[in-house]
Formats: C-alpha cells, sequence, structure tokens
C-alpha cells in the first residue's frame, strides 16, 4: 500500500489543494505510529533516530496539510466552493 502511495506522489503534487486532502493525513499518521511502535520490538543501531524521523515526517505532513487549509480558508476559496455549491441550480 505504501509504495503504490509512494508512486503515485508525482500525480499527487499537481492537483489542486482541496479539503478533502485531509483524507491523507490519518493513514500516514497510523502507518507512522505503527512504524514506531513495531521499531520498538527490534533492536539495530540507529532505531531510535529512524523512528524520530519517521514522526518527523508525519507531523511535517500533517502540519503542511494544515498550513495548506488555512492558506486555502484565507483566500476565500473554501468560502466560494460553499456558496456555490449552496446555491441551487
Amino acid at each position: 500500500m505504501i509504495l503504490m502511495q509512494v508512486v503515485l506522489i508525482k500525480q499527487y503534487s499537481r492537483l489542486q489543494f482541496a479539503l478533502t486532502f485531509w483524507i491523507f493525513t490519518f493513514p500516514v499518521a497510523t502507518t507512522a505510529s505503527y512504524a514506531v511502535r513495531w521499531l520498538d520490538t527490534i533492536t539495530f543501531p540507529g532505531v531510535q533516530a529512524l523512528s524520530w524521523t519517521l514522526l518527523a515526517l508525519a507531523t511535517a505532513f500533517v502540519c503542511m496539510i494544515g498550513m495548506r487549509t488555512v492558506v486555502y480558508a484565507l483566500g476565500g476559496q473554501a468560502r466560494r466552493a460553499v456558496s456555490t455549491a449552496a446555491q441551487p441550480s
């Protein structure tokens, strides 16, 4: 599943931002949490650094979506999308 998402990163980057991007935050956070727990059960040099790196990447991803959401809302795009959807056809 992760490999498939990595393959699609190029196409994801071309998409225009939308509030539905929040859908991606749960799987990223869950996968990072699971990986950190799994890494906690094994011992090899650098396991703690790898765990912190995974946590930092997942946190950065969620923060990036949060910042894009704020920019999206402040730019008025969210209000326009809601008002357009609310207008009767």
